[in-house]
């Protein structure tokens, strides 16, 4: 589900580094993903031209639908939160069954929430 926020975010006009090039960076500059979060891995990717980055989890079901997930972007500048989500699919009855799929919403649109949710987020601040 990451991916698919991330695409919405640059339908939107972010930039977005893609999580392949983002791992090869974080190799390059010597860092893991928990450095990124430290003052010095911001630093570091400061000295990259980033602004913030962006994490995101989520459950996905068996049916491969999302049950549940987090967003959440943060700037390398001052290390605050930017914007949040917390997001949780609907049901629509007994799990598998025809009105429960007819209700639950797939990755694309539970991303699109998301991201709608993190940009209004953003800016309310």
């Amino acid at each position: 589900m990451t991916d698919a926020i991330a695409v919405e975010l640059s339908n939107k006009g972010f930039e977005v580094i893609d999580s392949s090039s983002m791992i090869k960076l974080l190799d390059r500059l010597n860092m893991s993903e928990l450095d990124i979060s430290k003052p010095q891995g911001m630093a570091k990717l400061q000295a990259q031209g980033i602004d913030a980055y962006f994490t995101a989890r989520g459950v996905i079901a068996k049916d491969g639908r999302p049950i549940n997930g987090t967003a959440r972007l943060t700037s390398v500048h001052t290390g605050k939160v930017l914007a949040a989500v917390s997001w949780e699919n609907g049901w629509g009855g007994q799990a598998g069954s025809i009105a429960d799929r007819t209700m639950r919403k797939g990755v694309t649109e539970a991303a699109a929430e998301i991201t709608n949710a993190l940009v209004k987020d953003i800016s309310q601040r």
